[in-house]
């Protein structure tokens, strides 16, 4: 009986021990869990918010794919007109510098020949369309002109723009001359 008693005693002990290891496993295991759970809870916070970059990012990417195609079509027409542009504000500059392009220069010959006279009235109307273009172009620059004088330092004192008005001295206040003026 003694034997079965150290048998028993031991036994518990063992026992004991061996509750306090899973007891200690569980704990471990049960903090494990939480940090897990904690990590996949961040994580997962993480991925959304790169998945809602991911998708902005492809619609960025397609509207700028979007862009790009409609300047490949139009590449040619816009470069065209980016020419015709430069070319206009090269003359509408040397006009304002003081270029006069109403002459045209028909022939030099004496005597005229029927090709000559052709080609004089084919030069003559020629220069009359590139005459009404430069004059439309100059009618769209009227409003730029007052810019361009405060770029240049002309303004209010500008007399090359026609029918300009300066602007008043002293707004909002009536000046002896506004008053002779007004009677």
């Amino acid at each position: 009986e003694k034997q079965a008693q150290e048998d028993y005693e031991k036994l518990m002990a063992d026992s004991k021990a061996k509750r306090a290891a899973d007891s200690q496993s569980i704990e471990e295991k049960t903090s494990a869990l939480a940090d897990a759970e904690s990590e996949l809870h961040d994580l997962s916070g993480e991925h959304k918010d790169r998945e809602a970059e991911d998708a902005a990012a492809k619609e960025y990417e397609s509207k700028l794919h979007t862009d790009c195609d409609w300047n490949m079509e139009n590449y040619e027409s816009r470069k065209e007109a980016r020419v015709a542009e430069i070319e206009s504000l090269k003359k509408a500059k040397d006009v304002l510098n003081g270029a006069d392009f109403s002459f045209v220069q028909l022939e030099s010959s004496s005597s005229p020949t029927l090709l000559a006279k052709s080609t004089a009235q084919s030069c003559s109307a020629s220069d009359e369309g590139h005459r009404r273009m430069l004059q439309s172009k100059m009618a769209l620059l009227q409003g730029f002109c007052e810019d361009m004088c405060k770029a240049v330092g002309k303004h209010p004192d500008c007399s090359v723009c026609d029918g300009f008005i300066p602007p008043d001295a002293t707004p909002g206040v009536q000046t002896w001359d506004e008053l002779y003026a007004q009677f």
